[in-house]
């Protein structure tokens, strides 16, 4: 049912603009603090919300999420579900095109949380594998899997500059985190390889059709899979190319 992921999201949200500054501030011991994280943050952020609902989410664009709900909610277990059965067809499903269509492949994983998908594409022989997120704690955790070939670091994704070309990169289930993630996805395509490719999965809940829309004004689908996961939440998969990859190809997209 879509409404329980909705519900999901709206609980995830409601962290973002209450309980996480709240917390915060409660865990500085300085009075003051606390009196402005129970006033004026929690303000600003319920009118960050609204302003999206009314305005960005109509026009395809993502809302960004403080770091500090992030690491409040991996500290508090709140992603665990990310490493139970329920999300393995998912990750599958990336790895099986990864292996598909690079030998070897040099992979970027933006928003990749404690590293889950890390460990699922240790199954592919040669890969290499580097993950950003936002969250110190996410990524804390994702280091301290020990996986080999895998490096993790903390950054935005719309400020970290890639410093090397990929073959894959993907965005799991965070691009819709993105202020802009059209702009997000222009300004990774430089980062591709000539033969690379985009991986991006959005759950298809709020403003998910939009989003889809306005990223393929330039951006061409070469894959897609649906992935429904208990209790019937849809999660739309696809591999993406370039329209110039598109237009300048001269043979199928397949294993490079």
């Amino acid at each position: 049912m879509q409404w329980r992921y909705a519900a999901r999201i709206a609980g995830h949200l409601a962290t973002d603009a209450l309980w996480a500054p709240i917390s915060e501030a409660a865990l500085s011991g300085k009075p003051s603090v606390f009196l402005r994280a129970t006033s004026i943050v929690p303000v600003s952020r319920i009118a960050a919300a609204v302003h999206y609902k009314l305005y960005g989410a109509r026009r395809g664009r993502g809302r960004p999420i403080h770091q500090s709900t992030w690491d409040y909610e991996y500290e508090h277990n709140r992603w665990s579900l990310l490493d139970t059965l329920d999300a393995v067809a998912g990750n599958m499903v990336i790895a099986g095109w990864l292996y598909r269509l690079f030998s070897a492949p040099k992979i970027l994983d933006v928003g990749c949380g404690t590293g889950t998908l890390a460990h699922y594409l240790q199954l592919l022989p040669g890969a290499s594998y580097t993950g950003i997120d936002l969250s110190s704690e996410a990524v804390s955790r994702a280091t301290a899997r020990g996986l080999a070939n895998a490096r993790f670091f903390r950054g935005s994704m719309e400020e970290w500059a890639p410093p090397e070309q990929y073959d894959a990169i993907v965005f799991g289930q965070s691009l819709y985190y993105a202020s802009d993630p059209l702009a997000v996805l222009r300004r990774y395509s430089s980062s591709l390889t000539e033969q690379g490719a985009f991986i991006v999965t959005i759950w298809q809940a709020g403003n998910y059709r939009l989003m889809w829309d306005t990223i393929e004004r330039q951006f061409s689908t070469v894959a897609c899979a649906t992935v429904i996961t208990p209790p019937g939440a849809a999660n739309d998969l696809r591999v993406l190319r370039t329209r110039a990859q598109i237009s300048g190809a001269t043979d199928t997209f397949e294993r490079a």
